[in-house]
């Protein structure tokens, strides 16, 4: 999604919470490869959809607080902001992602930017879109290497502590990729993981 993720590229750029950009290329025909300050491509142009592209970026990044961003998605709200509320929590054991009340076009509600610890608010599917975790958080949660596409987020967030952003909003295209009728299969394989991996 070269239009989106230039766009949230300069933004990137422009936040000196962050030290490096690093894109996983999923994408070998259409992909816009991006010379920019802070930003490192890596991957080989074919896709091994999500949750391997985070074991991926987790393992080449420079830094102990990671944040997983999906390529299709523009956040609207000052990164500053957002990384200067978030730099005040100790990270440790904790993942903080959007909350539910982020994804919509109109009528979101002009509370200012909060980072809450939610009880109220249940997972749902926005939460892996933008997720903040330290790095060894992230490397000691037990994420089976067959996941490829669902439920990797939902067992970040079981096994760390939760907390939500919201007052911004989120502009995305949910399930690009997960829809496809092709990888209905793969989904009820990916769920059975991920209860067997609950459980234990």
């Amino acid at each position: 999604h070269n239009e989106q993720l230039e766009r949230m590229l300069l933004k990137y750029q422009q936040c000196p919470f962050i030290e490096e950009v690093l894109i996983i290329n999923n994408n070998k025909a259409g992909f816009k490869s991006f010379v920019e300050e802070k930003v490192r491509t890596i991957g080989l142009g074919f896709n091994i959809y999500v949750i391997p592209s985070w074991r991926l970026g987790i393992a080449f990044a420079k830094t102990e607080k990671i944040v997983l961003a999906n390529d299709d998605m523009f956040i609207e709200v000052d990164l500053n902001d957002l990384f200067a509320q978030i730099s005040e929590l100790n990270l440790k054991g904790k993942i903080i992602g959007a909350s539910p009340h982020c994804y919509r076009s109109q009528g979101l509600n002009d509370c200012g930017l909060q980072i809450v610890k939610s009880k109220s608010v249940k997972f749902t599917h926005g939460f892996g879109v933008f997720m903040i975790v330290n790095k060894k958080d992230y490397e000691e949660t037990k994420i089976p290497k067959e996941m490829k596409v669902w439920y990797g987020d939902m067992l970040l967030y079981e096994y760390l502590t939760p907390y939500y952003f919201e007052g911004c909003e989120i502009v995305t295209d949910f399930m690009g990729t997960s829809k496809r009728i092709s990888l209905f299969g793969v989904a009820a394989k990916e769920k059975a993981l991920y209860l067997e991996t609950k459980r234990k």
